[in-house]
């Protein structure tokens, strides 16, 4: 399944998704983020647009300055709810489906630091090396956690102020000039 759409007024470039599910309702939306949290408007407007889905270019997240942090690449958006197969398999099982339930599970696994971690952030997306990025429900900033390096949720490292701003800081992934 591949559908083209633009959401430009989350993006400061044009980026085009594919693999992304119908959009949402805001009932479906709030049965995974129940509470508030700064920036929350945006991250519904999001999910209202589409439902998580992958790039048809390569993307990386290049954060502010103030953050010191190089690109990191940006496989998906995670879905909040996704079809299910006539055998009623949910399809979360590929990685392009990948739902945020699924993604807080398969971490909660991962210690009882990120069992703790997973009830104060929120995973909404992350990159083909299996590092995920979080909402941090009490400030709204958007945390990177890099499980080649660590799995110590202290090591978790901030790289946007906001949903919308990890937003407006996707881009294209630019030519290396030698």
């Amino acid at each position: 399944m591949s559908i083209n759409y633009s959401p430009t007024n989350f993006f400061s470039e044009k980026l085009v998704f594919k693999n992304h599910y119908t959009p949402l309702t805001i009932k479906q939306i709030n049965t995974t983020t129940k509470n508030e949290f700064p920036d929350r408007k945006s991250f519904v407007e999001f999910y209202l647009a589409h439902n998580g889905g992958t790039f048809t270019e390569d993307v990386l997240l290049y954060p502010n300055d103030i953050y010191n942090v190089l690109p990191i690449e940006v496989a998906f958006f995670l879905c909040i709810t996704s079809p299910r197969l006539e055998d009623n398999r949910i399809l979360d099982d590929e990685i392009y489906v990948h739902s945020i339930e699924v993604e807080k599970a398969r971490r909660r696994e991962y210690s009882d630091e990120f069992k703790k971690y997973t009830i104060t952030h929120l995973p909404f997306a992350v990159t083909y090396g299996d590092a995920t990025f979080w909402i941090n429900m009490r400030n709204g900033e958007i945390k990177y956690t890099d499980f080649d390096i660590s799995y110590d949720a202290k090591d978790s490292m901030t790289v946007a102020a906001s949903f919308s701003d990890f937003c407006k800081c996707l881009k294209l992934r630019k030519p290396l000039i030698l």
